[in-house]
């Protein structure tokens, strides 16, 4: 009657406060998640605006012909350098996991559709990022084939950046001093450079 492991009345009650509380503890954390994500500076939800900002800072860079920069970039996002940085180097690619998680998405899931009918595209920030950074490139490389402005400043950013090194092309040509101790020494070194000339 009822007793241990029989799978009565009180394993089944404490089967479901079990579930309940697993429930209510994920929720919580589901909460907890997406309060953190709504107060970063970047987030699925912010996507949209700062890739339009970036579009936007490009094409009025490209109009008035003013540079391409990274600092550029993070203030037109609204975001820091540093930030900018984080998301380059995928650290900060997890919301998009978490924002997945939180809306009870699948892992592999692109895109997803607010209440609002709008499209979020659940992309990892580190690939915008890195397309931001092979436009820069491109602009310095340009700059330098084609000398506009200081192609030495151009340099430096690649070389900084970009991890552009120096390469030694052709023979290394030294500079050799003869110490001449005496006349007939001398007249040694002239004969021997007499026949080098012919």
């Amino acid at each position: 009657m009822g007793g241990k492991g029989s799978g009565g009345k009180g394993s089944t009650e404490k089967v479901n406060i079990l579930q309940a509380v697993s429930s209510e503890i994920v929720e919580q954390a589901k909460q907890m998640t997406a309060a953190r994500r709504s107060a970063s500076p970047v987030s699925v939800e912010k996507m949209p605006a700062i890739l339009q900002a970036w579009e936007e800072y490009i094409e009025e860079c490209e109009r008035t012909r003013r540079p391409i920069t990274w600092g550029g970039l993070a203030l037109a996002g609204g975001i820091s350098a540093r930030t900018l940085e984080r998301m380059r180097h995928g650290e900060l690619d997890h919301i998009v996991d978490e924002f997945r998680i939180t809306h009870d998405l699948p892992p592999d899931a692109t895109e997803y559709i607010t209440e609002d009918g709008e499209v979020l595209q659940l992309l990892q920030w580190s690939q915008p990022c890195q397309k931001l950074e092979a436009v820069i490139q491109d602009q310095l490389e340009r700059n330098c084939y084609t000398n506009k402005g200081n192609p030495a400043g151009s340099i430096f950013g690649l070389k900084a950046r970009f991890g552009w090194e120096d390469q030694q092309q052709g023979p290394t040509i030294s500079n050799q001093t003869l110490v001449i101790a005496d006349a007939e020494q001398a007249k040694k070194a002239m004969r021997m450079l007499a026949n080098v000339e012919k």
